[in-house]
């Protein structure tokens, strides 16, 4: 068992380092609250009823990964690849004070979305769905995507 968790960005260099919890190896139900992680990768983690809210996943690369029963309420996933993720049962919607995830560039092809709370769930123009996916029909709001230039 690990006691230490090391989360590496696009370059293999150490982004951050976490203790392991007691008796439990890898990060299934870890409280990452407010976490900054950009560009991590993280393909294929467990985030299994995980605490990531108003955590930062900006660019991270998180293909593959479980966040079933999480929860990601103000998470930021912008521009994030979340390819085959599984976000069933995961709660992405609107907390008390109306804050929700970001998915604006996100992508989330063959992503499980099943049951996921997705009420007020930003994506944009650039957000990659499954196919067959509809976000309005699961209250996301689209946003306009922001211009760099301007």
């Amino acid at each position: 068992m690990a006691d230490k968790i090391e989360i590496l960005d696009e370059f293999g260099e150490v982004l951050k380092t976490f203790k392991a919890r007691e008796g439990q190896d890898g990060i299934e139900g870890v409280s990452w609250e407010g976490e900054f992680l950009f560009g991590a990768q993280l393909a294929g983690a467990n985030f299994k009823g995980a605490d990531l809210y108003s955590a930062s996943f900006t660019e991270a690369k998180l293909d593959g990964a479980n966040f079933e029963g999480a929860l990601l309420q103000g998470a930021d996933l912008t521009d994030a690849s979340c390819i085959g993720a599984s976000f069933r049962k995961a709660d992405l919607g609107r907390d008390s004070f109306g804050r929700s995830a970001r998915l604006q560039g996100a992508n989330l092809t063959k992503a499980i979305l099943n049951r996921a709370k997705l009420d007020g769930t930003e994506y944009d123009d650039r957000t990659l769905f499954p196919k067959g996916f509809h976000p309005s029909s699961h209250g996301m709001i689209e946003t306009e995507t922001e211009n760099p230039d301007d």
